[in-house]
């Protein structure tokens, strides 16, 4: 394999760790959203909503030091894990768009295909978030609810902190 295969290999297995864990975020809004969180007013559920973004990153660096090594090692045993997941979604959703793109149409062969690539994805996103309970599940509440909200900051991979406001530095 290339180093530009691996590379782009890479990138794409946290992309799709990154859409993956997006799974969690609409579990705990489910969650919350049963729990009786008001939907206006102080403490409403779109002002604790994250964005949407998962960063890896941010995650681990927001994990207390001394889980980080075993973060870090979950991380990588669970992208081994999704690879073949991974690359039966992204055949499916090829699968999918062919389908969709044929002609003459099949509406019928069109939908079991997309059909079949929402449940790939589906079962990508869930092996995703079974690594996520697995780091967080020994957490306190408080460092989990701290760690999540890093982790959903919708800040992209390695962007640097936000400067305060005020006057530049020189």
């Amino acid at each position: 394999m290339t180093r530009l295969s691996l590379t782009s290999g890479l990138w794409l297995g946290l992309l799709v760790l990154s859409v993956l864990l997006n799974g969690i975020l609409v579990g705990v809004l489910i969650e919350r959203s049963g729990e009786g969180a008001p939907l206006a007013g102080p403490g409403r559920i779109e002002a604790e909503a994250p964005p949407g973004r998962f960063n890896p990153h941010a995650f681990l660096m927001a994990l207390p030091e001394e889980v980080r090594p075993q973060a870090r090692a979950r991380l990588r045993e669970g992208l081994r894990e999704m690879r073949p997941l991974m690359r039966e979604a992204l055949e499916a959703r090829a699968a999918a768009a062919l389908a969709l793109a044929a002609d003459p149409f099949d509406p019928e062969r069109a939908a079991t295909a997309l059909q079949h690539a929402r449940e790939t994805r589906a079962a990508m996103e869930a092996r995703g978030e079974r690594v996520v309970l697995d780091i967080v599940a020994d957490l306190e509440p408080e460092t989990r609810r701290r760690v999540l909200a890093a982790a959903w900051s919708g800040r992209p991979p390695f962007a640097r902190e936000p400067r305060e406001a005020g006057p530049p530095e020189r």
